[in-house]
């Protein structure tokens, strides 16, 4: 049940790619069903992803694994993880006749969908195309995409659906005994930002918590400064994340077991909610004040990000993969200079 190439490599992945990606894979079947991520690094590269640099994809998918790995554990255990240069590589001179002939059947129009500028590059085009060959390749029963209204969700699958029905069906390559139509399974992860703002230049690193994050520093002091207006339960990140690493059951000590809220007695005494309706309640109400609901939050945060940092000390390839990533920043940062 390959994810695509979402989310695309960067040099800093951050804690809601990872989340997506967990979503993704629990999309559909029982808890047992075989489960396949497709890493689409040359997909990647095509798209110019980390300024198409090898040693920066390959760290970022090193990265997120082991970050995913920390993350659900009991579900990485049950997912095969297939890289795409290694299923090219496999049969290639197949592979790329499939995207030829995808290319073929295609109208531009049709491959770049509303969403895609020219200014993309053809790099974006050919990577729309890949995605039809990765599936003819792989033959998954499912694939999980990003939820209805996404761009590049929305082409992937109706470029995949047409190819099966104008293509292999007409040619006698569907149906019994030939390649499969795959359903499409839409989903993603909680919002994870800690603030809105109106325009991409607002945006700071405060905006978010980062795979790479200091526990000790990041996890507190981005909570504090997170958007908690008293009341206000239509976007309230402290809830969110509490709820989705906490309540949820992903990561940091003691997740799934309810969330225990220190308040004195003034306000109410200690309390552990065990589900996001109660605290959306009690916050809406004014019964939890921003202060405590930040506390408790901050340390759930903690205890995720501690995770996913015990889980790269751990890894060789992880430990490699973020020093390979902050060296590649450095790069980037004086090119643009």
């Amino acid at each position: 049940m390959p994810p695509g190439i979402r989310p695309p490599p960067t040099s800093r992945p951050t804690l809601k790619e990872a989340s997506d990606v967990l979503a993704r894979l629990k999309l559909g079947g029982s808890p047992a069903s075989p489960r396949v991520l497709w890493l689409s690094d040359w997909s990647a590269r095509v798209r110019s992803c980390c300024d198409a640099d090898l040693k920066a994809t390959s760290a970022y998918y090193a990265l997120l694994l082991s970050s995913l790995r920390s993350l659900d554990s009991d579900l990485m255990r049950g997912v095969t993880v297939l890289r795409q240069s290694d299923c090219v590589l496999s049969d290639p001179s197949n592979y790329w006749i499939s995207v030829i002939n995808a290319g073929r059947h295609f109208a531009l129009d049709d491959v770049m969908g509303p969403a895609m500028k020219d200014s993309d590059g053809v790099g974006a085009v050919i990577a729309r195309l890949m995605i039809v060959a990765d599936s003819l390749g792989i033959e998954p029963a499912t694939i999980a995409l990003p939820p209805p209204g996404d761009a590049d969700g929305d082409a992937e699958s109706m470029l995949i659906s047409r190819f099966h029905d104008e293509v292999l069906s007409s040619s006698g390559g569907g149906g019994d005994g030939g390649v499969r139509v795959p359903e499409f399974l839409r989903g993603a992860g909680p919002d994870l930002s800690l603030q809105v703002r109106d325009e991409a230049a607002h945006v700071t690193d405060n905006d978010e918590y980062y795979l790479t994050d200091d526990p000790k520093v990041s996890g507190k002091s981005k909570m504090k400064k997170a958007f908690c207006m008293p009341g206000n339960v239509e976007f309230c990140p402290p809830i969110i994340l509490a709820s989705a690493f906490g309540i949820g059951g992903v990561g940091g000590e003691g997740a799934g077991r309810g969330i225990e809220i220190k308040r004195s007695e003034d306000n109410g005494g200690d309390v552990t909610y065990k589900s996001r309706g109660d605290m959306e309640r009690d916050f809406a109400s004014g019964a939890l004040h921003p202060g405590d609901l930040k506390g408790a939050a901050s340390a759930v945060m903690v205890g995720v990000l501690t995770s996913i940092a015990s889980g790269i000390k751990a890894d060789p390839d992880a430990a490699k993969a973020v020093k390979t990533l902050k060296a590649f920043e450095k790069k980037m940062s004086k090119k643009k200079k």
